[in-house]
């Protein structure tokens, strides 16, 4: 395999990590909040945010990885999750008005996905639980 083919090999495994790792932390923050995915009266509603818009094809095997690990823990987008995505379409300024809208819904868990999206999720909220994507400093 040549050495293009190994990083290949490599991006597409460290998206899978990625995105089952994320999905971990928002089950582990669901459960921590007495919120299961056996039906019950109420939803819960994960606000997702991100940079880039879902036709990105260097997105779509980090969802990928992100819905399949939701779906080990029991977690099925619309039927016992509700997951609101936000896209900031390369324009981070945005990232304030989607985590204001994300507290205002409010959501059980806001999923951030860069450190500017982060930023603006600490922002908006103190109580709404925040899990990092990608940052390299959490208390920052």
């Amino acid at each position: 395999m040549s050495h293009a083919a190994d990083r290949r090999a490599f991006r597409i495994d460290r998206r899978l990590w990625l995105g089952r790792a994320a999905a971990a932390a928002v089950v582990m923050v669901l459960a921590s909040c007495g919120v299961s995915p056996a039906p019950a009266k109420r939803i819960p509603r994960l606000g997702y945010f991100a940079g880039t818009d879902p036709p990105d094809p260097a997105l779509k095997p980090f969802i990928d990885a992100f819905l399949s690990g939701l779906r080990d823990h029991g977690y099925e987008d619309g039927t016992s999750i509700v997951i609101e995505w936000r896209y900031s379409e390369g324009r981070d300024e945005r990232f304030n008005d989607m985590a204001a809208e994300f507290a205002r819904l409010p959501v059980d868990v806001m999923v951030a996905s860069n450190v500017v999206a982060i930023r603006a999720a600490a922002r908006a909220t103190n109580t709404i639980p925040i899990v990092m994507l990608l940052g390299s400093d959490p208390v920052e």
